[in-house]
């Protein structure tokens, strides 16, 4: 059965469309937001600051295992830590893209930005993830009754 669309629900369909658009991108932002969340200070730099500590102690004794090992968890740390910064980076690069192509004035008339479009944009699976659950939530799971 065909059925026969007038403008105005093309039109309509097309607003929601960049509604779920900017739903995605909404939900990137907080993503980016727990992004930096990660990139806190954490119990390893603790650890390193005590040891260099003792070691400016000159009656402490530190062995070079300790020192060592220290290193090592402070490489780690660094590695981990510029990974985060460039998935923060990419997240928000496609988050500051999303909001260009919705303001541009270039744009025909009628044009409207449709989150597929969002898809072509993303570099890491953490994106895509956050894309998925806002164009297909999960429906509710159902809760204990006690």
């Amino acid at each position: 059965m065909a059925s026969a669309h007038s403008p105005s629900s093309a039109s309509a369909a097309a607003d929601a469309e960049e509604r779920l658009a900017c739903a995605v991108l909404a939900a990137q932002v907080l993503a980016l937001r727990e992004e930096f969340r990660v990139v806190a200070l954490s119990d390893q730099i603790w650890t390193a600051s005590e040891t260099l500590t003792r070691l400016a102690d000159p009656a402490a004794a530190v062995d070079a295992a300790t020192l060592e090992q220290v290193a090592r968890m402070l490489e780690t740390h660094a590695f981990l830590q510029a990974q985060s910064f460039d998935r923060a980076s990419q997240m928000a690069d496609t988050v500051a893209t999303g909001l260009r192509a919705l303001a541009a004035s270039e744009r025909p008339p009628g044009a409207r930005l449709a989150a597929l479009d969002l898809l072509g944009l993303y570099v890491c699976e953490e994106q895509r993830r956050v894309h998925d659950a806002v164009v297909n939530p999960m429906p509710d799971s159902p809760r204990e009754t006690s």
